[in-house]
């Protein structure tokens, strides 16, 4: 691996249109200039009493630090993304706070590989935060005491803007291998990740295994499949045809099955849903 070839540099924009879509979300999309690029991928937070019952999400290849402020009490979790379309109640929740990490850094905080307990709700991985992040209770007091989204980012910075990447560690081979299969938009083989980095493929899934949570293979459809669609939702005239060709798949056939797999509807009915919803 080159020196230039360990950047930081990704343009992976995963979305989430749902959620973005109702209006009382705040969020925050990291920049380049930011201490946490390279990071975190966004900052949110929301009011569960203006959302609806449910909140559609599609698979992003991203973990979630999530806060849950229900009436009587507050939760704690990193949730584990899934590789299909899930639909999240959020109804007895009265208000959230939410970070996504960029798929591959988890590997670089106090507690990874992800070898803890994990509870299984609505098909949803969650994994209790202390267990995993270092000196965690001084980060939650500090966004629990506060309702400020601007301080809760400033928190944020203050707690995982000074974590140093580890070098010549399996969790920094795991970043290196996200950030390749991102920077090439889901269109690389597991054979040309196992050149790039080096390693074998048995190897390589190991270290996807224990810190990245989804297979080399799997992550590479995920990705591709949000690149893909947040071409078409930037850009909606354009032909699926020449999409499916542009990010890689043999046809729109193949186009259609992956978002099948993925998000269980073809791409055209996504995409209609995505845009009815957005003009209502």
């Amino acid at each position: 691996m080159s020196m230039n070839s360990r950047g930081n540099k990704s343009l992976y924009k995963p979305r989430q249109p749902d959620f973005e879509q109702k209006y009382c979300t705040q969020s925050y999309v990291v920049g380049e200039d930011d201490l946490l690029y390279g990071k975190i991928l966004e900052i949110y937070q929301y009011k569960a009493d203006k959302l609806e019952d449910t909140v559609t999400v599609l698979p992003d290849g991203c973990f979630e630090m999530v806060f849950y402020f229900f009436a009587d009490h507050i939760e704690s979790h990193l949730v584990i993304g899934q590789s299909e379309i899930e639909y999240v109640p959020i109804k007895e929740c009265m208000s959230g706070f939410g970070i996504r990490f960029i798929p591959g850094w988890l590997g670089h905080v106090h507690n990874a590989p992800l070898t803890r307990t994990v509870d299984i709700r609505e098909n949803l991985k969650y994994i209790s935060c202390s267990e995993v992040f270092k000196d965690f209770d001084r980060f939650y007091r500090e966004i629990v005491s506060t309702g400020s989204f601007e301080r809760r980012i400033e928190a944020c910075r203050s707690y995982f803007g000074t974590t140093e990447r580890l070098e010549d560690s399996p969790s920094e081979l795991a970043r290196q291998a996200c950030l390749y299969l991102m920077n090439r938009n889901g269109n690389s083989s597991v054979g040309e990740l196992e050149r790039y980095l080096g390693y074998s493929s048995r190897y390589i899934r190991k270290i996807f295994d224990e810190y990245v949570g989804f297979s080399p293979k799997t992550l590479n459809e995920i990705i591709r499949f949000q690149y893909s669609f947040y071409h078409y939702y930037t850009n909606p005239g354009r032909s699926l045809s020449d999409l499916a060709c542009e990010f890689g798949y043999y046809d729109l056939s193949h186009m259609n099955r992956s978002y099948l797999k993925l998000a269980k509807q073809l791409p055209k009915h996504l995409y209609r849903k995505v845009f009815l919803e957005r003009t209502v």
